[in-house]
């Protein structure tokens, strides 16, 4: 072992040298240091002119310029267009939305007249935020589902709870009422119940879901708002639908909220709105399975995102924005028994 021991450093220069093709490909840096002294770029050689090309007698060539634009504007109706335009120095103003109208021939787009509302920015210019949208969601789909495993209990089996036996003096085992989990035809010991898939969601993420759902429609162009929802005056559903669908007018193809099978829209209005008004409107619209009308006091997250358009009354915008009196006619001597009652507890 020591004369072994002795060997070895003198054979160690030796093992230590390397080959120079070894040396060549010992790592990436030494190959890439070789090739770059080594390599040298190629000439580059010149392009030459393309000569020309004879087509054929026979090959004919089709503009199909309308084709596109055919289907771009079928993929814009697809995707909704807006009414309003926000600019750098108008994205943290008001949004002035122009106004439609049921009763006209286009009740998507602007009414000639130009007249606009102002809708605030709080409520319909919120940043989309999927993840209170998601919990919106699934909250009132929780709320919604229920249980149907249910056995009897023991205080609801049809037996009666007088006990079967004395306590003592039979020389058996003590018993109870009839009813027992331990006695054959008795309750189930562990019975099952309906599950509580119910959950809570604070106010503030309420609310918050219902602004940015408004805004991800108006933003997206599947929201118009018109000053009354009557103002079509239909006598029934089949003229409801034929003006909210497609359709021909004066030999032309008019698109309005979509094929009149697949309608799909929610009209929201105030709920200081005229009952007799909403039952008239409910009940022209009810029969188609698309169509749906809740006040914004009903209206939830999930409700906006079901259907593809919202339609908002002029009031609604009201009471987004926090008024709750929107659409509430003006009565002087209600006005002046509001202003004792203020000025009673002002004074107090």
């Amino acid at each position: 072992m020591k004369a072994a021991a002795r060997i070895t450093p003198a054979f160690r220069p030796a093992l230590l040298r390397q080959p120079v093709a070894r040396a060549a490909l010992a790592g990436p840096s030494q190959v890439r240091g070789l090739a770059t002294e080594v390599s040298e770029p190629a000439p580059v050689a010149e392009a030459e002119a393309m000569p020309n090309i004879e087509i054929p007698a026979n090959l004919t060539f089709v503009d199909m310029a309308p084709a596109t634009k055919k289907q771009s504007a079928a993929a814009l109706r697809e995707l909704g267009f807006p009414l309003h335009k926000i600019s750098r120095a108008t994205r943290y103003d008001d949004i002035e939305h122009p106004l439609s109208s049921l009763a006209s021939d286009h009740p998507t787009h602007a009414l000639p007249s130009g007249e606009t509302i102002l809708l605030p920015r709080d409520v319909f210019n919120m940043p989309l935020r999927k993840d209170i949208l998601h919990r919106n969601v699934t909250w009132f789909l929780a709320n919604m589902r229920e249980g149907n495993q249910h056995t009897k209990k023991r205080s609801t089996i049809a037996y009666s709870g007088r006990k079967i036996r004395a306590q003592k003096g039979s020389g058996k085992a003590r018993l109870g009422d009839r009813g027992a989990g331990t006695l054959r035809g008795g309750a189930p010991i562990f019975p099952l119940s309906p599950r509580d898939w119910s959950q809570k969601l604070p106010r503030k993420v309420q609310e918050l879901g219902l602004r940015t759902a408004l805004s991800a429609k108006l933003r997206e162009g599947f929201m118009r708002i018109v000053p009354d929802l009557n103002e079509g005056m239909w006598a029934g559903t089949n003229s409801a639908i034929r003006a909210l669908g497609d359709g021909l007018v004066n030999n032309e193809w008019v698109h309005r909220f979509g094929p009149r099978p697949d309608l799909s829209i929610l009209f929201v209005h105030a709920p200081s709105k005229d009952k007799k008004d909403v039952a008239e409107f409910w009940r022209t619209v009810r029969n188609h399975p698309g169509i749906d009308m809740m006040s914004t006091d009903e209206i939830v997250v999930y409700d906006l995102l079901k259907y593809r358009w919202v339609v908002l009354e002029a009031d609604v915008v009201d009471v987004f924005a926090g008024n709750p009196f929107a659409g509430v006619e003006y009565e002087p001597a209600l006005a002046a028994q509001l202003e004792e009652m203020f000025a009673s507890q002002i004074k107090l």
